[in-house]
């Protein structure tokens, strides 16, 4: 994922939340992430406005969602009393066959209407990043090493062990348990 930047300087995260879970309504046939496929999410390229209620935006925790104003350019929310915070979703459904496309996305698709559609029939884990910054902005906003905040994106690489993705998918996943990192309730 690209650097959050505030005044030209790299901004850490404070907090990174990687979550694999179903948003499908029936996550029973959710199967383990195959060995090394390859996916993106986001949009490395895509340099438009990201106002106020526009999807994929940046928000704020612990205040209100949309800050409490806007920078100046109007992308960035100003958090009162929270932090930054943006969540990536990757797709859930996979063709079944490939394990990459030459735009890391031809092969996944997002599920609609609670089920995978029928050029991507296998359900795989929802993967999201919960990204937490230490930063509550100013008028002045930040930027993204890839540009403006609708550039904001994520690439994913899965080389689990066999073992313990099956386990976790079949005990969290498909049980719809929360789960700690060891895959355990």
């Amino acid at each position: 994922m690209p650097t959050l930047l505030e005044n030209g300087r790299p901004v850490e995260p404070q907090q990174f939340v990687v979550y694999y879970g179903s948003l499908l309504k029936d996550p029973s046939q959710t199967v383990p992430m195959p060995q090394g496929l390859r996916m993106i999410a986001g949009d490395a390229k895509k340099q438009v406005a990201t106002p106020k209620g526009a999807v994929n935006q940046f928000y704020c925790a612990g205040g209100p969602q949309d800050g409490r104003t806007r920078s100046a350019d109007g992308n960035w929310p100003v958090c009162e009393g929270g932090t930054l915070h943006f969540t990536l979703r990757f797709p859930d459904c996979w063709d079944g066959r490939h394990l990459d496309s030459p735009n890391h996305r031809d092969h996944v698709s997002f599920g609609q209407g609670g089920a995978c559609p029928a050029t991507h029939p296998v359900p795989i884990p929802a993967l999201t990043f919960s990204i937490a910054y230490p930063a509550g902005g100013t008028d002045a906003g930040f930027a993204l090493s890839s540009g403006l905040a609708s550039s904001m994106h994520g690439d994913a690489f899965f080389a689990w062990d066999g073992e313990a993705m099956a386990a976790r998918v079949k005990n969290c996943v498909v049980q719809v348990a929360q789960c700690n990192t060891a895959g355990q309730f």
